[in-house]
């Protein structure tokens, strides 16, 4: 809810407002522009990986950080996957995907298909990604990665100098208490033990944690 006052609009119920304020600004402006979705499209993935990005730097400082990573399909860079994030700590690997997508707007006792089929993309598209590219780092010694326009990058010399890696899907979109438990919900399957999580609880845990060490414990027992 909102009312105005001598031309000034004041919003009420802070969490809800800014829990959904985002889709809001972003379903009113497809309407009145939607010759825009792609440019928004491309500048949400580019703001919201690198705004994760910077979160990891900030529970893991001093740490590696690469974005809109890409590698061959096979041997040739005729055709290539993507990775949107890769973090290297210490002995630590982080493969990262980032979900921008948005969940249903309908309740799920609505439309309950719709909610099981946003939860299934969001996780298992993530997984299948990170396996991905793990599969790739784990074949190629030394795996390299290049940008988009295939200068090379970086690379990982062998995978075996890693003592933990983690994978993990981050939605720009509140999963709420699913995301803690989608590696029980049966109607998820995940393969590489993805760590499902959202941007705003990789914030709480930016507060929660003051050390490098009682994070990566977190995780370890996490996964």
């Amino acid at each position: 809810p909102f009312i105005k006052i001598d031309g000034i609009a004041y919003g009420f119920d802070y969490y809800s407002l800014f829990d959904n304020i985002y889709r809001a600004i972003q379903k009113a402006i497809f309407l009145i522009k939607p010759e825009y979705v792609d440019t928004w499209s491309k500048r949400q993935n580019f703001a919201s990986e690198n705004m994760v990005k910077d979160l990891f730097l900030k529970l893991l400082p001093g740490a590696t950080a690469y974005t809109g990573n890409y590698y061959p399909v096979g041997n040739s860079l005729k055709q290539m996957n993507e990775n949107d994030l890769i973090i290297i700590y210490d002995r630590y690997l982080f493969i990262i995907e980032v979900k921008a997508g948005s969940f249903p707007q309908t309740p799920p006792i609505n439309d309950f298909d719709a909610h099981i089929k946003a939860y299934t993309k969001l996780a298992q598209d993530a997984d299948s990604q990170c396996s991905r590219t793990i599969k790739y780092i784990y074949e190629h010694k030394p795996a390299q990665f290049y940008e988009a326009n295939k200068q090379k990058k970086f690379e990982i010399k062998n995978i075996a100098e890693f003592k933990e890696i983690y994978s993990f899907s981050v939605t720009v979109d509140n999963f709420n208490e699913f995301a803690a438990k989608a590696e029980k919900l049966n109607f998820i399957t995940l393969s590489s033990k993805t760590i499902v999580i959202s941007y705003d609880d990789l914030l709480a845990y930016e507060n929660y944690f003051d050390s490098p060490i009682y994070f990566l414990h977190f995780l370890k027992q996490r996964k």
